[in-house]
């Protein structure tokens, strides 16, 4: 289950789904994720999230709703930070790396002045936990 397009393909088929209301923008902005031009920030963001939730399943539940901000729970913080400042967690479809540099420290990285990978991230992290819930 660990591959985008399968994501993808589950966002399309279930964004006017009932029990997903909350998250139909989400799926929305993950189904058009290209008209973004945002390709491989949200591909690398799905893969490393979904790396974190198969190592720390615990935290799938405490996700949330879009937009779910991982500053506000101190111990799923804690460990997704731990997890990409360890490059030994770098694997087929990110870098820890690139996560850090792209992300603010509200998300775990060092990124200053704005912009980068924080809004879709926050989408990501209820929305692949959703996802992972349902396989």
């Amino acid at each position: 289950m660990r591959d985008f397009r399968r994501f993808q393909e589950f966002c399309s088929r279930n964004k006017d789904a009932y029990e997903y209301l909350a998250f139909k923008g989400a799926f929305e902005r993950v189904e058009n994720y290209g008209e973004y031009n945002r390709e491989g920030h949200y591909m690398q963001l799905f893969y490393a999230i979904y790396d974190f939730f198969t190592r720390f399943p615990m935290f799938i539940a405490q996700a949330g709703a879009p937009a779910f901000d991982i500053s506000g729970n101190i111990a799923f913080f804690q460990a997704w930070y731990d997890f990409i400042q360890d490059d030994a967690n770098d694997n087929d479809g990110f870098y820890t790396e690139s996560l850090r540099k792209n992300l603010s420290p509200a998300c775990g990285g060092s990124r200053q002045g704005g912009g980068g990978w924080s809004p879709i991230a926050k989408i990501l992290f209820p929305t692949v936990a959703v996802y992972m819930s349902r396989y």
